[in-house]
């Protein structure tokens, strides 16, 4: 007992054990038959971590067991769980019988794992129930291991297992306890401290570690004197009469001065970009060099974050950057091994319960001493595996500098972080966004310089415009892509090059990459004018006009090496059929040709196709708009939709943010409507008005711009029209320019689409005239006028071109029907128009009549072309 209670430390064990000698003196004064009734339980389960002296404490219970007389023998039986498991059931019933009436120890009992190993665990398990069951009354079993362990591996697997023991804990060692164990060791080897202030130094050091599972308490101690004596020997001026500790030998250098630390420093300095990197790598090692005097003069340490999340695009060095991170940190002293080891969040899913955590905990601990990097971990964030993955990280992961580990999480920014607010709360604890390294895609300058050394380390020789054509494509790419691939693109673009100039049959020597050699899409390289396309749409000339200033805009900062203009959003405003959507669409192809946008796309929408029918759909549609229109143009019609209701609104804010979202810094925003409607729409959010800097007013069509259209659709079908035809269209269209609904191109189209009919349907041979175009064009008159319409002026002709019975006794309909008739496509001529012959046709009249329903149906088909182009 007196052994027991010199030993340093132990307060609730050395409390346990003066218990258990009280009572033993009050039980040896009972008479035999109340001993026998009232045997105490005599098993105990030791807990604690390594160095905390269970196996001293269990030699020395045993010894006190013997002297109070509750065991009549001093034997103890000394084993581990391995070695039980490895001898088998009957070695370990021999070894129980060899310590009766004295003691048997089973250090790290936990090993037995009864449920993990059935054929070798499970049996001795059962056993030593059996044991401390019908042989308490002369056998002592001591189990030991730690707390979690032994709760988790050995009682879990028999519920009346815990109760046979009695558990006794081994508290880790405190900074005034550590300290004695120090200075009691050292003396005892013969080693004196240059400080007085070593001794401190050490134990703080140490008991960071204090309260964690493995912490080594005395054997921590030992480890940490022997290597400052091995460092201190390595001195040339050791003296082994006066051998003397100083503090190099216990904190090591500054670490600013370690030569193996500066070689990994240069290394990440030579890599390409990583501007932000560089500067957090220097912060953490100015940060470790300021802790290392803090150290030497006693004061509290600044903290040091080893598990960060590595946040970025694909292709920008995240996992370089992991390597050098491990040899950062063993440099620094934070690692033992600083070796890397890769996962991604697939490795360490599971398909059954219980499954994600164990994986999870296996590679922990196959990761001790290492840097573990876990890929594409925003992967982890679901609500079953993914979570429970998570969770384990955040309940063992403590980031501490002692830790001996650390965790590192690759992923992009925006999907790591949502990741972080939907997950554990724990988790920007344990993973901090202010200390993230955050990766940077590379800038057009960075991604040449990665071209030509891979080049170099290719044996290639790339020509000077291969290499501007090359930057060209990257930039595209990286305008059109979500998740720009960096270095990996322009290694991909060199493979792709390479194939195609090795497939030109080049002679000997180095192969040459010529810009022949990179597909960057023909209509960028083919088409002269980029403006060509609004050659052929009516009043364009200002359109036309803004676009040439942001075209001379950009030509300008780009030759002047000045910082390009922001390209900006759009707003059209005019009423239907004035060419917004078909502007949109050639707006795409333009930008495309003058290199403003990265790819020739449009992403039509609509301003009620946006907002969503419940909270947080709005916000997906929009995003998934932004998506498809990545690099190219998102077209909104109707965009006054999103100023009503609460999803409108919220489609607003969503449109707002992406505005200013770099991950959608491709993507030009085209929303049109009426003048009135997108005016009180873009009033109802003023952050949405700003953000919009061109706004192009489509003006209705004129008289002459509709007859101009039917004159040049006339031309291209082999018609012609008499002067009178040209009068009635003139007039005709001026009155219904004066009408609501007008609809402009659409309805120009309409009047087209109705003479072709009227001339299939009364072909004769007679010269084209007024006789065709004027029940046209009254037709649609009478469908938008009132009862008193404007008359269309009549010529003399043949009676067959007055206007149709049914179009003059047709009643007037209200505006809103009218409207719905005219959208309605014409339809073609029924079979019985084409294939009735009517008595009395000569075979010449009827053979134009089938000529002209031929010419009518490929005129119908070249509209319908050109309505699409329209709209």
């Amino acid at each position: 007992m007196d052994q027991l209670l010199a030993l340093t430390g132990l307060k609730k064990v050395k409390t346990k054990a003066m218990d258990l000698y009280k009572s033993a003196l009050q039980f040896q004064r009972m008479d035999p038959e109340k001993r026998k009734k009232n045997a105490p339980n005599l098993n105990y389960c030791f807990m604690g971590n390594p160095g905390t002296g269970k196996t001293t404490v269990a030699r020395l219970f045993a010894a006190v067991l013997h002297d109070s007389g509750l065991r009549s023998k001093n034997v103890f039986q000394e084993c581990t769980a391995q070695k039980l498991k490895d001898g088998g059931v009957d070695e370990f019933r021999k070894l129980a019988q060899e310590a009766l009436d004295g003691v048997i120890f089973i250090d790290e009992a936990y090993d037995l794992d009864p449920a993990g190993d059935k054929f070798k665990g499970a049996p001795i398990v059962n056993e030593l129930v059996t044991l401390t069951e019908n042989e308490r009354a002369r056998l002592t079993c001591i189990l030991a291991g730690y707390e979690d362990d032994m709760n988790s591996k050995i009682f879990a697997y028999n519920t009346g297992l815990k109760s046979r023991f009695t558990e006794v804990h081994f508290e880790d060692f405190d900074e005034k306890e550590l300290a004695q164990i120090w200075t009691h060791m050292r003396s005892q080897r013969g080693w004196s401290e240059e400080d007085s202030r070593l001794t401190d130094v050490v134990v703080r050091r140490m008991a960071k570690s204090r309260g964690k599972k493995g912490f080594g308490n005395a054997r921590e101690v030992r480890k940490c004197l022997e290597a400052a004596a091995e460092s201190a020997m390595s001195h040339s001026d050791f003296d082994p009469q006066a051998m003397s500790l100083r503090f190099v030998d216990v904190v090591g250098e500054d670490p600013r001065s370690n030569p193996k630390l500066q070689r990994v420093r240069e290394e990440i300095e030579r890599k390409t970009g990583w501007r932000k990197i560089k500067k957090t790598i220097d912060e953490l090692i100015t940060i470790c060099g300021t802790n290392y005097h803090k150290e030497l003069n006693g004061e509290k340490p600044l903290p040091v974050f080893l598990n960060r999340m590595f946040l970025g695009n694909p292709g920008t060095g995240k996992t370089t950057c992991a390597k050098l991170y491990g040899e950062l940190l063993k440099n620094l002293g934070f690692l033992s091994s600083g070796d890397v080891v890769f996962k991604t969040a697939g490795d360490l899913g599971g398909s059954v319960v219980g499954e994600a955590q164990q994986k999870v905990l296996s590679v922990l601990q196959s990761a001790a001493g290492k840097v573990l990097v876990i890929d594409e971990a925003y992967n982890l964030n679901d609500g079953l595996y993914g979570k429970q993955v998570l969770d384990v990280l955040v309940e063992k992961i403590q980031g501490g500098d002692n830790d001996d580990i650390a965790v590192l999480l690759l992923g992009y920014e925006d999907q790591m972080l949502s990741m972080q607010r939907e997950q554990n709360p724990g988790l920007a604890r344990r993973f901090p966004p202010e200390q993230a390294f955050y990766f940077e895609d590379y800038t057009d300058q960075e991604l040449m310089d990665i071209l030509r050394n891979h080049c170099r380390s290719e044996g290639v020789k790339p020509s000077l415009d291969f290499q501007e054509k090359a930057k060209r494509k990257l930039d595209m790419l990286r305008r059109s892509e979500s998740h720009f691939g960096n270095a990996g693109a322009v290694m991909n673009l060199v493979k792709a090059a390479m194939l195609k100039a090795s497939s030109r049959g080049q002679g000997e020597g180095p192969l040459c990459l010529e810009a022949s050699d990179i597909d960057i899409g023909p209509e960028a390289e083919n088409q002269k004018d980029p403006f060509a396309p609004l050659e052929k749409l009516y009043r364009m000339e200002g359109i036309r006009q803004k676009l040439q200033q942001l075209s001379n805009a950009f030509s300008v900062a780009s030759e002047e090496g000045d910082e390009a203009p922001e390209l900006g959003h759009f707003v059209f405003t005019g009423a239907p059929g004035t060419g917004k959507t078909t502007v949109a669409r050639v707006m795409a192809q333009i930008l495309f040709q003058l290199r403003l946008l990265a790819k020739d796309r449009v992403q039509e929408t609509s301003g009620l196709n946006l907002t969503g029918e419940y909270l947080g759909q709005t916000k997906k549609k929009v995003e998934e708009q932004l998506e498809a229109a990545k690099g190219g143009v998102l077209f909104i019609d109707e965009a006054y939709e999103l100023g009503k209701g609460l999803y409108g609104q919220e489609a607003c804010t969503a449109i707002v943010a992406a505005m200013t979202d770099p991950k959608y810094a491709g993507v030009v925003i085209i929303i049109a409507g009426y003048p009135g409607d997108i005016n009180a729409m873009l009033d109802t959010n003023p952050g949405l008005k700003s953000r919009f800097t061109h706004f192009f007013e489509f003006p209705d069509w004129t008289a002459g711009d509709c007859l101009d259209l039917i004159q040049k659709r006339a031309a291209s079908g082999s018609f012609g029209l008499a002067p009178e035809a040209v009068t009635v269209l003139q007039e005709g269209f001026e009155a219904l320019r004066g009408l609501d609904g007008w609809g402009n191109a659409r309805d120009v189209d309409k009047v087209w689409k109705e003479c072709l009919q009227q001339r299939a349907d009364r072909v004769v041979k007679k010269p084209e005239g007024a006789e065709y175009v004027r029940p046209a064009i009254q037709k649609l008159l009478a469908a938008r006028g009132p009862k008193a319409a404007p008359t269309v002026p009549s010529f003399p002709g043949d009676a067959r071109c007055e206007m149709p019975s049914q179009a003059q006794e047709k009643p007037v309909q209200s505006q809103k029907q009218a409207q719905r008739e005219e959208e309605a496509p014409a339809e073609a001529p029924g079979p019985a128009d084409v294939d009735e012959r009517d008595p009395g046709v000569s075979d010449e009249d009827w053979q134009e009549l089938q000529r002209a329903k031929e010419a009518y149906a490929q005129e119908e088909e070249r509209v319908a072309r050109e309505l699409h182009e329209l709209e």
